[in-house]
């Protein structure tokens, strides 16, 4: 390769870079999702990676994954347990979700297609009550 094919490689991984820290620095939520830090440890919903995290678990309100469903919310110290309980009255399927704290779980509209819903953060919303 020639000089002029390097520099351009360059530029373009240097640019890259420069993006991806932009975003982290301007939109933190957008990479704050940790799905994978929320198991299940020793029969119990836990923390298991090694910072805190703001988990919900939710339970679908009519059979599909929605924005609406019912959810509770708990910041979880690396290790501890979830220990808020959902309303028994609905009936659809539990499943969970995180963010590293303080960003909260939620659905969001996918980048690619309106129509599909894709697991995401937000900034805490003060007036809530859900965990800041």
């Amino acid at each position: 390769m020639n000089r002029r094919t390097l520099a351009i490689i360059a530029g373009f991984i240097g640019f890259s870079a420069l993006a991806w820290i932009g975003t982290r620095l301007a939109y933190p939520e957008r990479t704050a999702y940790a799905g994978h830090c929320v198991d299940r440890i020793d029969g119990a919903l836990a923390n298991r990676c090694d910072v805190p995290v703001v988990a919900a678990l939710c339970r679908e309100a009519d059979g599909t994954r929605r924005p609406d469903d019912d959810c509770a919310f708990q910041t979880l110290a690396p290790g501890e347990a979830f220990t808020a309980t959902l309303d028994t009255a609905l009936t659809g399927r539990p499943y969970t979700m995180a963010c590293n704290a303080p960003f909260v779980p939620r659905w969001k509209v996918s980048n690619s297609n309106s129509n599909l819903f894709q697991k995401g953060c937000r900034k805490p919303d003060k007036s809530s009550g859900q965990p800041a």
